[in-house]
């Protein structure tokens, strides 16, 4: 049994099918944007974190040194204590490993190299060598600058991926409702405008409109149904007319017969002879 018409219309040929398919699409991409950016976003939230305390170790640094000169021992510990807390904090740890490919790990080593061989045994002998101590201390802190310099080109990095991501969303998601819009005008609303007058015109009477709609879609395949629809009621019509006709012409016959028969009977009547 050859399939109907109906079933010869393709999915990849259907107007709704096609409007679904560009929405998910859409959805599909403002999802993965929105993932995408919450994630970047959440790396960014802990990179400022970083950042911030890679900077206070510059602070840190140069109070060491004012603590050993004028704090008490215990003070010193302390502070050093908390400077190596900071080196050492998971903040910084984990941004090291989002940026594991940069030369974040290598820069933060080698500040905690220096910290450990150089700046540290300073402040531990007794009494605490302070001057060899502040003649260290800017080379530290520019290795310290270095790293958070680093640190923040590779945040505002991910920043730009973020603008890029969000940009490229938009832009393909612009495009995709541009085509959709074409193709909605060009599938739907064009054709729909032309089937509603065809059926206002049937409506009236007029079978002699015909409506072309290109392609394999649902509008197109309703196009020639009423097409064929409207030569079959055309052919009806007329055919209807034909016997209307035929039938009033052999009424027209028996009047013009019955009316010859009741004035010759009412001739013969008047006149016997």
């Amino acid at each position: 049994m050859p399939p109907t018409e109906s079933e010869q219309l393709s999915t990849r040929h259907s107007i709704v099918f096609n409007t679904l398919v560009a929405f998910v699409i859409i959805i599909g991409f403002s999802l993965i944007s929105m993932l995408a950016s919450l994630y970047l976003a959440d790396a960014l939230e802990g990179d400022a974190e970083a950042i911030n305390q890679a900077g206070s170790l510059r602070m840190q640094a140069y109070r060491l040194a004012f603590t050993a000169e004028q704090g008490s021992q215990a003070v010193l510990e302390e502070r050093i204590v908390t400077l190596e807390r900071t080196l050492l904090s998971a903040s910084l740890r984990s941004a090291l490993h989002r940026h594991g490919a940069t030369e974040l790990p290598a820069l933060h080593a080698g500040v905690l190299r220096h910290w450990q061989q150089r700046m540290r045994p300073l402040l531990d002998a007794q009494p605490p060598r302070l001057e060899e101590y502040r003649q260290e201390a800017p080379e530290f802190v520019s290795e310290l600058n270095v790293f958070v310099r680093t640190l923040q080109e590779a945040s505002e990095g991910k920043l730009g991926v973020i603008r890029a991501l969000q940009a490229g969303t938009l832009f393909v998601i612009v495009l995709i409702a541009f085509v959709l819009i074409y193709g909605l005008h060009n599938n739907l609303a064009t054709p729909l405008r032309s089937l509603t007058k065809m059926a206002r015109d049937i409506g009236k009477g007029d079978f002699s409109g015909q409506v072309q709609i290109p392609g394999d879609t649902e509008l197109s395949l309703l196009a020639r149904t009423l097409n064929q629809m409207s030569q079959e009621l055309a052919s009806l019509y007329a055919e209807m007319e034909q016997k209307v006709d035929d039938k009033t012409a052999a009424l027209t016959r028996s009047n013009a017969t019955l009316q010859l028969l009741f004035n010759s009977a009412r001739m013969l009547y008047s006149q016997p002879d």
